[in-house]
């Protein structure tokens, strides 16, 4: 299970849809950008519950 923050700062939960080791999260004008083990990036990201 992964944490995020939106810019107004609320928690949101990020659940990948496959089993990946994320190595780094990043945000890119409003994107998160998660890299995946083998250079890879997630193609879509869904939001499944903001707290």
């Amino acid at each position: 299970q992964l944490a995020a923050k939106n810019t107004a700062g609320e928690g949101v939960d990020v659940q990948a849809s496959r089993s990946a080791r994320v190595e780094d999260v990043r945000f890119q004008e409003g994107e998160i950008v998660f890299g995946l083990d083998g250079g890879e990036t997630a193609s879509s990201v869904t939001i499944k519950s903001a707290r």
